[in-house]
């Protein structure tokens, strides 16, 4: 029977250690769908780490390859010593002259070359295994890359919105200002102003806001 394979068993403890990781990380993106008040940083750090998490599983999958041709290597080898062990085995039957002895040692290298081609199909059945293993990787890989695009993208817009409304909310404060300064109102009334001009000019409130703070005595004075 084959003996337990030194690389093998690193590629095992690789895979329970990116399985943890894994676990880890869902739960955490999981947490985030249901918090929904992640921000854009946060999003980006988890879609990160999720592209971070691909990558190894990838390695991972090299390493399954490896292993895998390591199998063949050895099942070749097996292959060939039964080939051997059979070769020998029929000069020896056929040498009437050697007696029993050597009819003995014939059955003993028949019998160990079924063995050898017995292990050369469980190293074969074991490193396509491996290859199979090794394609899910990769499967798996891929499906964490595009779900880190996906989050980065939405992370990405999420950014572009909040820094749109901090920018239009900077904006409608600074012509808050002039009107509160030019006509005498409060923070309240001068808003209600700012929205009564967009919708006679039928403007967007940030565009309105915006021409007043820019340039108040021309945007003002064009008021109808």
């Amino acid at each position: 029977m084959s003996r337990p394979n030194e690389g093998e068993s690193e590629v095992l403890s690789w895979e329970q250690r990116l399985g943890r990781l894994d676990a880890d990380l869902s739960d955490r993106e999981a947490a985030a769908a249901d918090a929904g008040d992640w921000t854009a940083h946060e999003l980006a750090a988890l879609a990160k780490e999720r592209d971070a998490l691909a990558a190894q599983w990838d390695e991972l999958a090299e390493a399954r390859d490896a292993v895998a041709t390591e199998r063949d290597v050895a099942a070749e080898a097996r292959e060939g010593v039964a080939s051997a062990r059979d070769r020998r085995a029929r000069r020896r039957s056929g040498d009437s002259d050697r007696g029993f002895a050597d009819r003995y040692l014939s059955a003993r290298d028949r019998d160990e070359a079924a063995a050898d081609r017995g292990d050369s199909r469980t190293e074969r059945a074991a490193a396509a295994a491996d290859r199979g293993r090794a394609a899910a990787d990769r499967e798996r890989a891929s499906a964490d890359r595009e779900q880190a695009a996906q989050r980065g993208e939405a992370a990405e817009a999420e950014s572009a919105d909040l820094r749109a409304a901090l920018e239009a909310r900077h904006v409608v404060g600074l012509a808050q200002g002039v009107l509160m300064e030019r006509y005498d109102v409060d923070v309240d009334r001068a808003f209600e102003m700012l929205v009564s001009l967009a919708l006679r000019t039928e403007r967007e409130l940030p565009d309105v806001a915006a021409a007043i703070a820019l340039t108040p005595k021309r945007a003002l004075d064009e008021e109808p």
